[in-house]
């Protein structure tokens, strides 16, 4: 029995079940907002085609005369939310364009005409969907209008191309044979594994052979005399241990039955004085400075694998280094003075020491001159000269261009100034009078409007 007043039930295509199916089941397997295969896009079109959707994007454009057939239609970039960026890129101007409509109103388009009309169409709709999505940026549309603004392989020579080392499309191929081909895909260096050469902190152990000594027969063919080859076989073998070492030497100890004097054996002479050697406070401070490693974090890593080095023992230590290299550090600062070269740069760095101290002048109600400086900072320097690097480090209340300047006094006075690269601080170039160098500064500062 008919019901009066419903509307006929709507007959969903199998085509287009069979696609809703695979695209759910696509989606389950895919992580989010991940482009669908084109294999799925193909289907969909396919789909639209049979029923009438792509005939009807393609009429106005077949009923022009510009010679699209209708039943191709166009690529669904509307509907997709975000369209597939096409791989090719065509050249076209507005003149261009304009001719090719002027033809098309009086004469059937070429192929080639055709493809270009429609690699325009293309464009139009793939911008139109940029556009309308939220995620896009002005950044990104300028680089799909005009191109990567850096000159780095993956942009130049395209994603893959930088990745496989496969050459850009369009460029002449070359036979298997040529030595040139062979050349070209040879692999670069540093990418192996590190040979025994390479281990040069290691310690070497000497392995005689068990058996054999030079100048005997031979075991084999029992004829030959055997020598010994100058380049013996190499075995790395790679252990752990902790940063810092420490070796625990117990005396032995006799006490007299009946004065009950007691007698200790000596200490060994390597052991020295101290309770650390130059090599521990070395390591220290190369972790400390060197790697970025806090002292704390030491300490941690230290009780964990049985020796205990406290934070502030290891400042002890680096302390009292310092204070025996710091001859080396001068000497340093006056060679970095001679450099052609010099990039400088600051910035805030947390002295507790510094801190507490003003905090403890403010509780006695010391304000302390008004024109004091408060702020601390870290400059760093690095100096070319003579096609070495010296790096320098200085932390106080002195900005870079100050410590710069410090620096460039101990420069001796028959040579010409040096070039300064700087960032576009004005404190930098107030610091230290222009006519005694040239300065320079990033392009990224540059472009950022520093000069």
């Amino acid at each position: 029995m008919e019901s009066k007043g419903l509307p006929a039930p709507v007959i969903i295509p199998s085509e287009l079940k069979e696609l809703s199916r695979q695209i759910e089941q696509w989606r389950r397997t895919r992580p989010y907002r991940m482009s669908k295969p084109e294999t799925l896009w193909m289907l969909a079109a396919n789909v639209a085609r049979q029923h009438g959707l792509a005939r009807q994007q393609a009429q106005p454009f077949a009923e022009g005369g510009a010679g699209i057939p209708a039943a191709e239609g166009l690529p669904p970039a509307a509907g997709r939310g975000k369209m597939k960026r096409p791989t090719e890129r065509v050249e076209l101007n507005m003149k261009e364009l304009e001719d090719i409509l002027e033809r098309a109103k009086t004469h059937p388009l070429t192929d080639e005409e055709c493809a270009k009309l429609r690699k325009a169409l293309e464009t139009l709709l793939y911008l139109t969907d940029l556009v309308g999505d939220k995620d896009t940026t002005i950044s990104r549309l300028r680089k799909i209008l005009f191109g990567a603004s850096t000159e780095k392989i993956r942009n130049i020579l395209g994603t893959e191309s930088a990745k496989t080392g496969s050459p850009p499309a369009g460029s002449p191929e070359i036979p298997p044979g040529d030595p040139s081909a062979e050349s070209s895909q040879e692999k670069f260096k540093g990418h192996g594994r590190n040979g025994a050469e390479a281990f040069t902190g290691a310690k070497r152990v000497h392995v005689a052979h068990g058996s054999l000594k030079p100048g005997e027969r031979c075991p084999k063919c029992g004829k030959g005399k055997i020598y010994r080859i100058k380049e013996p076989a190499v075995v790395v073998r790679i252990t752990g241990q902790a940063p810092i070492q420490a070796t625990v030497y117990e005396m032995e100890r006799w006490r007299c039955n009946l004065c009950g004097e007691v007698f200790t054996a000596e200490v060994p002479k390597e052991v020295g004085p101290a309770k650390w050697d130059e090599a521990a406070s070395t390591m220290v401070g190369l972790l400390k400075y060197g790697t970025g490693t806090p002292f704390h974090r030491l300490e941690q890593l230290q009780k964990s694998l049985g020796i205990p080095l406290p934070a502030s023992t290891q400042w002890e230590m680096v302390k009292e280094a310092a204070e025996a290299i710091e001859p080396v550090s001068e000497e340093l600062i006056r060679q970095a003075a001679q450099g052609e070269v010099l990039h400088n740069d600051d910035t805030t760095a947390v002295i507790l020491e510094t801190i507490r101290e003003r905090r403890m002048r403010e509780r006695n109600g010391d304000a302390g001159d008004p024109a004091e400086r408060t702020g601390t900072f870290t400059t760093g320097i690095v100096s070319l000269v003579q096609g070495r690097k010296i790096a320098l480090f200085f932390t106080g209340h002195q900005h870079a261009g100050e410590n710069l300047r410090e620096v460039l006094l101990k420069r001796s006075a028959g040579l010409k100034p040096p070039i300064q690269m700087g960032d576009g601080c004005h404190a930098t170039s107030r610091s230290y009078p222009r006519s005694s160098r040239s300065f320079s500064r990033t392009a990224m500062h540059i472009r950022g409007g520093s000069l």
